[in-house]
């Protein structure tokens, strides 16, 4: 068989349609696919068949699974009973993922891209807020927001970029136990990451419009109440019901939902 080139087209940050062009079979039953590999001298790698009874003709597949911003090298082979042919060696680079509402990413969902006065906005730069992609306290296991201590002031704020300094505040006030809402959403780990946090008031409502019952809920937030990290006097915090994203202030010794968001 005779494998005259190697062909790539649409690339994106995972995926990549690769192929070759088979010339002649040598009057054979032909196999054509590709291999490709991050290792120039394809040490190791990955192969696809694409056809196992090809005739003359270019022939394309759909690879998955690829890494952003990574240099792959590809090259088409055909097979039939005189052997393996292999086509030119061509590479092709991965973009950045596009970071934008409801891509998977570090762990969680993004559901809000920072705007000019966020904090955390930096011009000509992506960052935003990505939410867990389960409960960290489903109705299973609903917490609350207190750690079964006394009732305590706790200086909170409501508005975007304050629920990581609200969940400091807490667990400064109520300890590092997993067995409280801002415990549970710091004791989180998705994506290897450590800095996981309680969503303030504003935030979680982000998560609603965004990823939530008020969008496609790709979040899949349930039916239930969840808890913010914001305040609302001495006794009660705010928590939102995630079906219609409403708010309401509960004491703070009630049991509610937790979801964990982390900054980007």
């Amino acid at each position: 068989a005779t494998v005259a080139s190697t062909v790539t087209s649409t690339i994106t940050s995972s995926t990549a349609i690769l192929g070759g062009v088979l010339s002649s079979t040598g009057g054979a039953t032909t196999t054509i696919g590709i291999r490709y590999s991050t290792d120039i001298n394809f040490g190791t790698f990955s192969t696809t068949s694409i056809n196992s009874n090809a005739v003359a003709g270019t022939y394309t597949t759909t690879i998955s699974g690829l890494s952003e911003l990574t240099t792959y090298y590809v090259k088409a082979y055909a097979t039939n009973t005189a052997g393996t042919v292999y086509g030119p060696t061509i590479n092709f680079i991965t973009p950045v993922l596009p970071l934008t509402v409801g891509t998977t990413y570090q762990g969680g969902i993004i559901f809000y891209l920072f705007q000019s006065g966020d904090p955390g906005y930096v011009a000509g730069q992506t960052h935003g807020l990505i939410a867990a992609p389960s409960d960290q306290a489903p109705p299973s296991a609903k917490l609350d927001w207190k750690n079964n201590g006394g009732f305590s002031n706790i200086a909170t704020g409501t508005g975007i970029g304050t629920g990581l300094a609200n969940t400091n505040a807490i667990i400064s006030t109520y300890g590092s136990s997993n067995g409280y809402a801002a415990g549970v959403a710091r004791a989180y780990r998705g994506g290897g990451y450590s800095d996981w946090y309680l969503p303030s008031k504003d935030e979680l409502y982000k998560m609603h419009t965004s990823i939530g019952q008020g969008a496609n809920n790709i979040a899949q937030l349930l039916g239930e109440t969840y808890w913010s990290s914001s305040q609302s006097d001495y006794y009660q915090s705010y928590c939102m019901f995630a079906q219609g994203g409403n708010f309401d202030t509960h004491f703070k010794d009630w049991i509610k939902c937790v979801r964990a968001i982390r900054s980007f």
